[in-house]
Protein backbone atom coordinates (compact mmCIF):
# COMPACT_ATOMS: atom_id res chain seq x y z
CA UNK A 1 0.00 0.00 0.00
CA UNK A 2 1.69 3.82 -0.96
CA UNK A 3 1.21 6.02 2.07
CA UNK A 4 -0.44 9.57 0.95
CA UNK A 5 1.63 12.51 1.85
CA UNK A 6 -0.20 16.15 2.19
CA UNK A 7 2.51 18.02 0.68
CA UNK A 8 0.16 21.48 2.00
CA UNK A 9 0.83 20.58 5.52
CA UNK A 10 4.71 20.42 5.03
CA UNK A 11 4.69 23.19 2.81
CA UNK A 12 1.85 25.35 1.79
CA UNK A 13 1.33 26.12 -1.25
CA UNK A 14 3.97 24.29 -2.85
CA UNK A 15 4.40 23.73 -6.95
CA UNK A 16 6.20 22.08 -9.79
CA UNK A 17 8.88 25.42 -9.47
CA UNK A 18 7.59 27.42 -6.46
CA UNK A 19 10.60 29.45 -6.11
CA UNK A 20 12.10 31.42 -9.31
CA UNK A 21 15.60 32.48 -9.18
CA UNK A 22 19.16 30.89 -7.77
CA UNK A 23 17.02 28.92 -5.14
CA UNK A 24 13.81 27.73 -7.54
CA UNK A 25 12.83 24.28 -6.25
CA UNK A 26 10.28 21.93 -7.61
CA UNK A 27 8.71 18.87 -6.25
CA UNK A 28 9.52 15.37 -7.67
CA UNK A 29 9.20 11.61 -7.52
CA UNK A 30 12.22 9.66 -7.42
CA UNK A 31 12.67 6.32 -8.72
CA UNK A 32 15.17 4.28 -6.78
CA UNK A 33 17.09 2.38 -8.50
CA UNK A 34 19.30 2.21 -12.04
CA UNK A 35 17.68 2.18 -15.40
CA UNK A 36 20.70 0.26 -16.77
CA UNK A 37 19.44 -2.54 -14.88
CA UNK A 38 15.47 -2.31 -15.09
CA UNK A 39 15.97 -0.29 -11.73
CA UNK A 40 17.66 -2.37 -9.65
CA UNK A 41 20.73 -1.73 -7.76
CA UNK A 42 21.37 1.22 -5.44
CA UNK A 43 21.06 5.04 -7.20
CA UNK A 44 18.14 7.10 -9.03
CA UNK A 45 16.64 5.46 -11.55
CA UNK A 46 14.15 8.20 -12.62
CA UNK A 47 13.11 11.74 -11.71
CA UNK A 48 9.16 13.04 -12.15
CA UNK A 49 8.07 16.13 -12.09
CA UNK A 50 5.02 16.52 -9.72
CA UNK A 51 2.30 19.27 -10.30
CA UNK A 52 0.13 18.22 -7.18
CA UNK A 53 0.29 18.88 -3.36
CA UNK A 54 -1.52 15.56 -2.88
CA UNK A 55 0.55 13.19 -4.75
CA UNK A 56 0.85 9.85 -4.48
CA UNK A 57 4.59 8.33 -5.05
CA UNK A 58 4.22 5.69 -7.26
CA UNK A 59 4.18 1.38 -6.98
CA UNK A 60 7.67 1.27 -8.63
CA UNK A 61 9.38 -1.93 -7.47
CA UNK A 62 12.13 -0.54 -6.73
CA UNK A 63 10.38 2.31 -4.30
CA UNK A 64 9.68 6.08 -4.56
CA UNK A 65 9.47 8.88 -2.60
CA UNK A 66 9.11 12.48 -2.85
CA UNK A 67 11.66 15.32 -2.67
CA UNK A 68 12.28 18.81 -3.32
CA UNK A 69 14.90 19.41 -5.97
CA UNK A 70 17.02 22.47 -5.51
CA UNK A 71 20.13 23.59 -6.96
CA UNK A 72 21.99 25.17 -4.13
CA UNK A 73 24.82 26.97 -5.97
CA UNK A 74 26.58 25.70 -9.28
CA UNK A 75 28.72 22.59 -7.77
CA UNK A 76 25.69 21.12 -5.31
CA UNK A 77 22.08 20.47 -6.24
CA UNK A 78 20.05 19.48 -2.81
CA UNK A 79 17.09 16.17 -2.25
CA UNK A 80 15.08 17.16 0.55
CA UNK A 81 12.91 14.34 0.78
CA UNK A 82 9.63 13.87 2.87
CA UNK A 83 10.12 10.61 5.42
CA UNK A 84 6.21 10.33 5.29
CA UNK A 85 6.69 9.51 1.84
CA UNK A 86 9.35 6.95 2.31
CA UNK A 87 8.30 3.10 3.27
CA UNK A 88 9.86 2.01 6.39
CA UNK A 89 12.14 -0.57 4.06
CA UNK A 90 13.32 1.72 1.81
CA UNK A 91 14.55 3.56 4.93
CA UNK A 92 16.32 0.80 5.86
CA UNK A 93 17.98 -0.15 2.34
CA UNK A 94 18.42 3.72 1.18
CA UNK A 95 19.26 5.73 4.34
CA UNK A 96 19.77 4.21 7.62
CA UNK A 97 23.48 4.12 6.95
CA UNK A 98 23.90 7.68 7.23
CA UNK A 99 23.92 7.97 3.22
CA UNK A 100 23.02 7.51 -0.32
CA UNK A 101 24.78 5.66 -2.59
CA UNK A 102 24.88 6.03 -6.43
CA UNK A 103 26.06 3.14 -8.18
CA UNK A 104 25.94 4.81 -11.72
CA UNK A 105 25.62 8.53 -12.82
CA UNK A 106 22.59 10.27 -12.82
CA UNK A 107 21.79 13.08 -15.92
CA UNK A 108 18.65 15.23 -15.50
CA UNK A 109 16.06 15.38 -18.21
CA UNK A 110 15.96 18.35 -20.14
CA UNK A 111 12.57 19.14 -18.96
CA UNK A 112 13.70 19.02 -15.22
CA UNK A 113 17.10 21.11 -15.65
CA UNK A 114 14.65 23.52 -17.29
CA UNK A 115 12.45 23.45 -14.26
CA UNK A 116 14.82 23.99 -11.94
CA UNK A 117 16.01 27.09 -14.05
CA UNK A 118 19.67 25.59 -15.32
CA UNK A 119 21.06 23.19 -17.85
CA UNK A 120 23.23 19.45 -18.17
CA UNK A 121 22.49 18.28 -14.57
CA UNK A 122 24.47 15.29 -13.69
CA UNK A 123 24.90 13.95 -10.59
CA UNK A 124 28.23 11.57 -10.52
CA UNK A 125 28.05 8.12 -8.85
CA UNK A 126 29.76 8.24 -5.26
CA UNK A 127 28.37 8.10 -1.60
CA UNK A 128 26.33 10.98 -0.39
CA UNK A 129 26.41 11.81 3.39
CA UNK A 130 22.38 12.43 4.53
CA UNK A 131 21.73 14.85 7.24
CA UNK A 132 18.25 12.77 8.90
CA UNK A 133 15.63 15.48 10.09
CA UNK A 134 12.28 14.36 11.85
CA UNK A 135 10.70 15.17 8.68
CA UNK A 136 12.89 15.43 5.84
CA UNK A 137 15.87 13.98 4.81
CA UNK A 138 18.59 15.95 2.94
CA UNK A 139 20.76 14.92 0.43
CA UNK A 140 23.69 17.47 -1.01
CA UNK A 141 24.87 15.78 -4.43
CA UNK A 142 27.67 16.91 -6.71
CA UNK A 143 26.83 18.21 -9.79
CA UNK A 144 28.97 17.98 -12.86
Amino acid sequence: MTKRTSIQAIDSGSRIADRKGPQTRILAEVVYGLSSRDCKGMGICKINAVDSPDYQAGKAPCGASLAYLQVVNSSTIRFTFLKSSIMPEQYALRFAGGYFCLEEAFAFSDHLSTALETTNICIPEGVYPIQDGEQFIIVDFLQS
